[in-house]
């Protein structure tokens, strides 16, 4: 009878054992963060502000001009909203458009409902009729849908089997549809293309002023129409490329642009002369533009998240989560900790409780990396400082004097996205960085010339890195294809995937000492025993995997980041996995940092720790 006793108390322990931790969310001064692709202030209440986050359920509302935000996602969990439009009576029934359809709230977005009759396409636009009875949607591929608001109820209404990127509506009811490639077309009865050069190009914006002016955005370009878009004139300046569009509908003639560099560009006269209204941006994209009666402006950004502009004034609004891209630490001082994030790189010295940003004076910058290594001695600088490097959407990053000063020492490449950072384990000098174009860059100088290494990755883009323990000339690279290996320090690659399913993107890679190679990939965890040369599926399959990370040094312990699963970890080198941790079940998770103190998990909603 003893040994069932003792059977009972080995699995009750062994249960206590692999029971998720509880994680405590950390990381206090990095501000929340998002993508924007929409918003829209409420005709008649400039206190009601909407504003759409790419992110699933990332529908928030203000009703204080900003000051304040509260998610309004409740049916819209599983969805990304890409368009707002408000009732031009009524600020509590809005229409968004989604991934799969459209969407009505009737009480402010309390609640949301599917509008029947729609494909389960991509929405990217949505605009009212001016007495709001009618309700336009443009669709990915399927054109232009009338609902009925007050039934949920739309059907098709014309331009099918075209995309529909952007909708307006003139005061006297005429409807213009931009799209992707085919310029715009004006419902007049019957839709028709507007004359040259307006019958081509993709147009992503549009906007009306109570005057009766149409104004869109082609091609980058702005352009006005004051006879409901049968003719257009250029308003923007020369030379100049726009990604984002805003008309003050109360005032014709003042428009607002919004440039890929962080750059907010205004005219009052109708575009005949325009000035720069801020530049406070700096790198940061402005996706899109909304204007209030009194000018105050809500700027989106793609990744950077929302900001007013009022009176002259630059304010972040508290819209989004945090979000955490990439973890790193000091090599002497292992209460420094880095963290990676959507607009710039943040400092902690007290082991992650509070954050400071380091990369003001860069700008905005979408990092997707950050790695530190001890001084190159082939460059003389004053200070004993690890040096700093970080991977971004333009280039890659250095500081030599722990992040006072920057130096973007990937100009002479332009602006290349770098998606990992790898030091090499016993020369700090040299470093290598995945991206997208010239698949890995390298140094041997601490960063102060970089050069493509390719030989058999001439057409890749390398996402994820790995430098073997058993021997430093032995590579990895995770592409967007398969896992590639070099023996000969990047001369030349050869693809490693028998046993791995073709056309598989590699987000990550670990090796351990004895040749074991994991590669977290969009269909799970691999494992390769032999040195990469052959692989079998570890766990985890249909998941994209994003992050790995080994657990305590001598232990069997992996984690595993995924994409809108969660954090998940194997006790035995990969086995079997289990969830670990309720927090962020659903979340997205971007990078792992193991330390004596414990973990440290990035991602959607920012940063959190567990002890070991």
């Amino acid at each position: 009878m003893w040994r069932w006793w003792l059977v009972i108390l080995l699995l009750t322990l062994s249960a206590c054992r692999s029971s998720p931790p509880r994680w405590k969310q950390v990381g206090e001064g990095i501000p929340p963060q998002a993508g924007m692709t929409s918003v829209a202030v409420a005709p008649g209440n400039p206190y009601v502000v909407y504003a759409a986050a790419y992110a699933l359920g990332g529908l928030y509302r203000s009703e204080d001009a900003g000051d304040s935000w509260a998610l309004k996602a409740s049916g819209l969990e599983d969805v990304t909203v890409y368009s707002i439009a408000v009732h031009p009576q009524d600020w509590e029934r809005v229409a968004v458009g989604a991934t799969d359809g459209a969407y009505l709230t009737r009480d402010g977005g309390g609640s949301w409902v599917k509008l029947r009759g729609l494909p389960d396409t991509f929405a990217y636009a949505a605009a009212f009729a001016p007495d709001g009875e009618k309700l336009y949607i443009g669709t990915e591929g399927a054109g232009v849908y009338a609902c009925n608001p007050d039934e949920a109820l739309c059907q098709e209404d014309g331009l099918a089997g075209k995309t529909v990127l952007s909708l307006a509506v003139t005061p006297d009811g005429v409807a213009l549809a931009g799209t992707g490639g085919e310029g715009v077309w004006v419902k007049g009865g019957d839709w028709h293309p507007a004359r040259a050069p307006f019958d081509r190009g993709f147009v992503t914006q549009m906007a009306v002023a109570e005057d009766g002016s149409v104004y869109a955005l082609k091609d980058y370009r702005a352009y006005a129409s004051q006879d409901g878009g049968t003719t257009w004139r250029r308003v923007s300046p020369e030379g100049g490329r726009f990604l984002s569009l805003g008309v003050n509908p109360h005032r014709p003639g003042e428009i607002y642009l919004g440039t890929g560099g962080g750059e907010v560009l205004f005219t009052r006269d109708g575009g005949r002369s325009w000035q720069i209204l801020t530049g406070e941006l700096h790198r940061a994209e402005i996706t899109c533009i909304a204007v209030s009666a009194d000018s105050t402006l809500y700027l989106g950004t793609h990744w950077g998240g929302l900001y007013r502009l009022k009176n002259g004034e630059l304010a972040v609004m508290g819209v989004g989560k945090p979000v955490v891209t990439s973890l790193a630490r000091h090599p002497h001082q292992p209460h420094h900790l880095y963290a990676g994030t959507l607009h710039g790189v943040y400092e902690s010295r007290d082991g992650g409780l509070r954050w400071e940003l380091i990369t003001g004076k860069v700008g905005r910058i979408y990092v997707y990396a950050v790695a530190l290594a001890p001084r190159c001695p082939l460059v003389q600088e004053p200070t004993d400082e690890a040096w700093i490097y970080v991977g971004a959407h333009d280039g890659i990053y250095v500081s030599r004097d722990g992040g006072r000063s920057w130096h973007w020492a990937t100009g002479d490449l332009g602006a290349i996205t770098v998606f990992n950072i790898t030091p090499h384990p016993r020369d700090p000098c040299t470093i290598y960085a995945g991206n997208w174009g010239n698949n890995i860059l390298l140094t041997t100088d601490g960063g102060q010339t970089w050069a493509p290494i390719h030989h058999g990755l001439e057409t890749l883009s390398v996402h994820s890195f790995a430098i073997a323990p058993w021997d430093s000339q032995t590579l990895f690279a995770g592409t967007v294809e398969a896992v590639y290996k070099s023996t000969d320090g990047g001369n030349s690659w050869r693809p490693v995937q028998a046993g791995m399913r073709e056309k598989l993107t590699t987000f990550a890679l670990l090796a351990r000492a004895d040749g074991t190679v994991y590669a977290g990939t969009t269909d799970g965890v691999y494992v390769s025993r032999d040195k990469g040369e052959t692989w079998g599926l570890s766990g985890l399959e249909g998941m994209t995997v994003t992050a790995l990370a080994f657990g305590p040094e001598g232990s069997d312990v992996i984690y595993a980041g995924t994409e809108h699963h969660g954090l998940y970890r194997s006790a035995d080198g990969g086995k079997r996995w289990e969830p670990w941790g309720d927090e962020f079940r659903h979340a997205s998770i971007y990078a792992i940092l193991i330390g004596e103190e414990g973990v440290w998990v990035g991602g959607e909603g920012g940063l959190f720790w567990n002890e070991n």
